[in-house]
């Protein structure tokens, strides 16, 4: 898949996504509609929905309907916004702008925030609930969404990240925080449809490997890409604050060549990932 046709899947999917996101969300006059309203206008702030995307090439892998994934997708891409949101507020990063908007907390003060994400959160597992699968498979789905929001997953990250921002970490402990804060939910990502799709074990191992990899050098480009941002991860310990912009590329093209490399039991039919690590690799956005 050269780049023009990757453009094109990647911008047919999100669509695809972002319907089913319309769909799955209360309407904003809804009531608690200050709630709803901030719940859409963070949702809707012009993410890349690659997590999403990456659940639904997994049915493209199986040879299965996209829709038998599209909710537990959607609900993957809610727990990842709530992520944010809390991420934004006073308390944390205290950032006030997020992709060229106004974070949520801004926009509808703090409390109404706090609520959105946590509606967020709610609407995340009703949506993995709501997938196709055997019980069992959608019970493994809730747990492995919980393990990746978690104290071992992003809450954890986000409370070391925190924790090292008036003391000195090595590159150790800032890969640890990204495994966590990044790479999680991208595991969850492909984790969730395989269980859903009754995938087998060598393949969940692949994919696996293949999106802790690809999360952390996501992470890193966007730490580059921030690093010619005006204020952006200002007084932030990041991979190209350690190691230059041109140290963190290299980091990041070891890891995107690590995730190639894990997809190998998969054989040709892992094309489109391979395509999305390239895309990381080179992303200018």
């Amino acid at each position: 898949m050269d780049a023009s046709e990757l453009s094109t899947y990647l911008a047919s999917r999100k669509a695809f996504i972002e319907g089913a996101l319309d769909r799955c969300l209360p309407h904003a006059d809804a009531e608690p509609a200050s709630i709803h309203e901030a719940m859409r206008y963070a949702v809707f702030s012009g993410g890349k929905r690659l997590r999403p995307i990456l659940a639904l090439a997994v049915c493209d892998l199986a040879g299965a309907e996209l829709e038998r994934v599209l909710p537990a997708a959607c609900g993957i891409e809610l727990l990842h916004t709530a992520s944010l949101v809390f991420d934004d507020l006073p308390s944390m990063d205290n950032a006030h702008y997020r992709r060229e908007r106004e974070c949520t907390h801004i926009r509808f003060g703090e409390a109404t925030a706090i609520l959105a994400g946590l509606g967020l959160v709610a609407q995340a597992f009703a949506q993995v609930a709501q997938s196709g699968g055997d019980a069992e498979a959608r019970n493994h789905s809730c747990l492995e969404l919980a393990e990746a929001m978690g104290t071992q997953g992003v809450i954890g990250g986000q409370y070391t990240d925190l924790s090292l921002q008036d003391r000195l970490a090595s590159m150790q402990q800032l890969e640890s925080v990204f495994a966590r804060k990044a790479a999680a939910l991208f595991m969850s990502s492909v984790r969730i449809p395989a269980y859903l799709l009754g995938m087998k074990t060598q393949a969940l191992k692949a994919l696996s490997e293949y999106t802790h990899a690809l999360g952390l050098a996501f992470q890193i480009t966007d730490d580059i890409l921030d690093a010619f941002k005006p204020g952006e991860d200002a007084g932030k310990k990041t991979h190209a604050a350690y190691l230059g912009a041109d140290g963190a590329r290299e980091r990041a093209a070891e890891l995107i060549q690590q995730a190639i490399d894990a997809l190998f039991p998969l054989g040709e039919q892992a094309g489109i990932f391979r395509a999305i690590a390239e895309h990381v690799r080179t992303r200018t956005v």
